[in-house]
């Protein structure tokens, strides 16, 4: 992947290369500080070298007009509220394309509402099946964010995201990877970026600190886990070459946790992404 550009260039041979694409943020990194000024924030974002945003559905009405004076533009919404369980989620839709989304995203599945059993990861992937034909009705594509748990096995070792995936094929829901908790998870973000190719909408960059342990559990997983991108041990060289073969579109970072500044950490991400090659 190469540093964004305005146009294709030609590499040493003389053949055409495509340009990285626009490298987005997740605003849930900076939730306090949208909170507080997001004005500001947004400045700061934009001054780095970003140019797509992924928001929270509270946050929209704030976050839009001030993304439009600053040429940002809202990609992405990660719903919340009776709508992350399709409560509403046409009338949403509608509104969120006219702010220039073109995605909605579920993104948690709170701990006491996940099924432990097939038939309860059955019923789930049904509910999304018909999220996901309501939103295209109003023009947005729905994806499903993973975290780790989705990664426990069934009975026979297929995981529960492949009881998702599979389930909601028909329907045309996609993913959206996370490849921190994929890893969290113990499995190969390269891996599965091939085995899902053509429905991995967006994937969310974070890097993983050398010392995680592994787990399915979220709440076991410490703060200092979360690194920026490019400072851990995920190789993204091999993760961003395997989502362009896969045909992701879209890509956010996020920081689930900052040791410092959120915003800092965003523009230590952005370097290091801009200067692959």
């Amino acid at each position: 992947m190469r540093a964004r550009t305005g146009a294709h260039a030609l590499d040493g041979a003389g053949l055409r290369q495509d340009p990285a694409p626009p490298w987005g943020v997740q605003l849930y990194t900076v939730r306090s500080q949208i909170s507080s000024d997001p004005a500001g924030t947004l400045k700061r974002i934009a001054a780095i070298g970003y140019r797509d945003l992924e928001v929270m559905q509270a946050t929209l009405p704030v976050v839009a007009p001030i993304a439009s004076r600053l040429g940002l533009s809202i990609v992405s919404v990660h719903l919340d509220g009776p709508t992350s369980a399709g409560e509403g989620l046409g009338a949403f839709a509608e509104g969120a394309k006219k702010l220039g989304a073109r995605y909605a995203v579920v993104p948690f599945v709170a701990p006491e509402e996940r099924p432990t059993d097939r038939a309860g990861f059955d019923a789930l992937a049904a509910r999304l099946s018909r999220m996901a034909r309501t939103a295209s009705a109003a023009g947005l594509q729905l994806c499903y964010h993973n975290h780790a748990f989705e990664f426990g096995p069934d009975r026979n070792g297929t995981t529960w995201l492949d009881v998702l995936m599979q389930g909601t094929a028909d329907a045309g829901m996609q993913l959206q990877l996370d490849v921190f908790w994929a890893t969290i998870a113990g499995m190969d973000p390269v891996a599965l970026l091939r085995q899902y190719k053509g429905r991995v909408a967006s994937l969310h960059l974070k890097d993983k600190d050398r010392g995680a342990v592994a787990s399915l559990t979220e709440s076991a997983v410490p703060r200092t886990a979360f690194v920026e991108v490019g400072s851990g041990s995920l190789n993204f060289p091999s993760i961003l070459a395997a989502a362009r073969e896969a045909g992701v579109r879209h890509y956010f970072v996020e920081q689930d946790y900052s040791s410092g500044d959120p915003v800092e950490s965003l523009e230590k991400s952005y370097h290091y992404l801009a200067g692959l090659k």
